[in-house]
C-alpha cells in the first residue's frame, strides 16, 4: 500500500510559501487598538475598507475584537500580532470570502460562531505560531471551505460541530459540515474536534488530533497522534471530497483510546503503528482489518476488533484484567464467508484475556497460545495436534 508522502510534500510546499500580495494589490493595515467593525474606513490605513484585491494586515499589538460585517474582504490576510502582545479576535458572523490565502498567527484568534458564519477561500489557510481558529458549526448550512487548512508549529484549531442530523424523509443522516476541504495537522499543530466534522484529514509527524464526542470524517493517514476520548470516529465520504476508503495508521502513528470509543474505518483499517487503550471499552471495525504490521496494547477494559476476513495476525498485549476480542466476517454458524487462519506473526502477550468470539477458523496444525475459541465454525487441518 502506498503512503501519502505526496500529501505531506504538498503541505511542506504550502508552509514554505509566503503570503505575498500581488504586484498591484494595495496593502491595508488595521490601526484601531479598541477594535471595531471591519467596514469602517477609519479603522484602516489608508482610510479605506479592504476589498477583494487588497492584502490585509491585522498585526497591531493589543487585545481587541474585529467584527467582520463584509464579504469578499481580501486577496490575502495575515491575522495576529506576535505572541505576548495581546489577543486579536476576528469574529465572523457573515460569509467571509477570501480569494487567496490566509494566515492566523501569534495572538490572532479567528472565531466563526453561528449558523450563518461561514468561511470560504480558494487558497490555503494556515494556523501557526500560537494562532487559534475556532469554528462552531451551528447548522447544516455552515461550512468552512478552503483549498487546504493546515495547522502547524503551535497553531490550534477547535472544531465544534453540531451533532449529525437524521432526515426522516430521505432516511439518511447528515453530519454538520464544520470543514469542507482537506485538513492537515502538521508538526506542532493541534486539532481539537468535537461534534460532527467533515473533511479529508491527514495527521503528520508531530501533529495531534484530539477527538471527543462524534467525529464524521474522511481520514486518510496518521503519522502523529490521535487521542480518542468517549468518541465515535466514523470514516467515509463527505460532501464534495473524493472517496477515502479508510484509516491508515502509518509507522510512528499512535492512536490512544480512553472511555467508550468506536472507530468505523469504512473500507479498511490498517495499523502499522501503535494502538493503545488506557481504559474503557472500544470497538474497531472496517470491511478489511489489517493490524498485522503494528502493535496493539490494552492496559484496561475491553477491545473488540471486527471483522477479520483472512489472517488473524499482529502483535498484541493485554494487561491483567484487560481483554482483546476478535470477530470474523461470517454469519453465525455459516461457512460461506472467508476462512480465517492464524498468521505466522500472531503474538498474544501479557496476562490478559484473548478470545475469538465469532468467525470461520481454519487450524492447520494447532491453536494459538492464550486464545480462547468461541467462534462459529472450526476446521482442523490434516497436521493438527492438540
Amino acid at each position: 500500500m502506498k503512503t501519502n508522502c505526496s500529501v505531506f510534500l504538498f503541505v511542506f510546499c504550502l508552509l514554505s510559501s509566503n503570503v505575498t500580495p500581488q504586484a498591484r494589490a494595495t496593502v491595508i493595515t488595521w490601526t484601531n487598538t479598541s477594535g471595531g467593525v471591519w467596514s469602517l474606513p477609519s479603522n484602516w490605513s489608508p482610510n479605506q475598507v479592504p476589498g477583494s484585491n487588497d492584502a490585509v494586515l491585522v498585526t497591531l499589538p493589543g487585545s481587541y475584537t474585529i467584527a467582520l460585517d463584509k464579504t469578499n474582504v481580501a486577496l490575502s490576510l495575515a491575522f495576529g500580532a506576535p505572541v505576548g502582545s495581546g489577543v486579536q479576535t476576528l469574529l465572523i458572523t457573515n460569509l467571509l470570502g477570501i480569494a487567496s490565502n490566509t494566515v492566523v498567527q501569534g495572538g490572532g484568534t479567528m472565531e466563526i460562531t453561528n449558523s450563518t458564519g461561514s468561511f470560504y477561500s480558494d487558497g490555503f489557510v494556515t494556523v501557526t505560531s500560537g494562532g487559534t481558529l475556532t469554528a462552531y458549526a451551528g447548522y447544516l448550512d455552515f461550512f468552512f471551505k478552503t483549498t487546504s487548512l493546515t495547522v502547524t508549529n503551535g497553531g490550534i484549531v477547535n472544531s465544534i460541530g453540531f451533532p449529525a442530523t437524521y432526515d426522516s424523509f430521505l432516511g439518511i443522516t447528515f453530519p454538520a459540515a464544520t470543514f469542507d476541504g482537506p485538513v492537515f495537522v502538521a508538526n506542532g499543530g493541534t486539532l481539537n474536534a468535537s461534534g460532527g466534522t467533515g473533511a479529508l484529514f491527514a495527521v503528520g509527524p508531530g501533529g495531534i488530533l484530539n477527538v471527543t464526542s462524534e467525529l464524521f470524517t474522511a481520514l486518510g493517514t496518521n503519522q502523529g497522534t490521535i487521542h480518542l476520548t468517549n468518541a465515535e470516529f466514523a470514516i467515509g465520504n463527505f460532501q464534495s471530497q473524493p472517496s477515502v476508503p479508510g484509516l491508515l495508521n502509518l509507522p510512528g502513528g499512535v492512536i490512544t483510546l480512553s472511555g467508550t470509543n468506536s472507530i468505523n474505518a469504512g473500507s479498511y483499517f490498517t495499523n502499522q503503528g501503535t494502538v493503545l487503550q488506557y481504559s474503557g471499552s472500544s470497538t474497531i471495525y472496517g470491511a478489511i482489518l489489517d493490524p498485522s504490521m503494528g502493535i496493539v496494547t490494552n492496559l484496561g477494559g475491553s477491545m473488540l476488533f471486527e471483522y477479520f476476513g483472512t489472517n488473524l495476525a499482529g502483535q498484541y498485549y493485554a494487561a491483567s484484567g484487560a481483554a482483546i476480542i476478535f470477530d470474523g466476517t461470517d454469519l453465525q454458524n455459516s461457512q460461506t464467508s472467508n476462512q480465517m487462519t492464524l498468521g505466522a506473526n500472531l503474538s498474544l502477550g501479557g496476562p490478559g484475556e484473548y478470545q475469538l468470539a465469532s468467525g470461520y477458523l481454519y487450524l492447520p496444525s494447532g491453536v494459538a497460545t492464550n486464545l480462547a475459541l468461541a467462534c462459529d465454525t472450526i476446521t482442523l487441518g490434516p497436521d493438527f495436534e492438540g
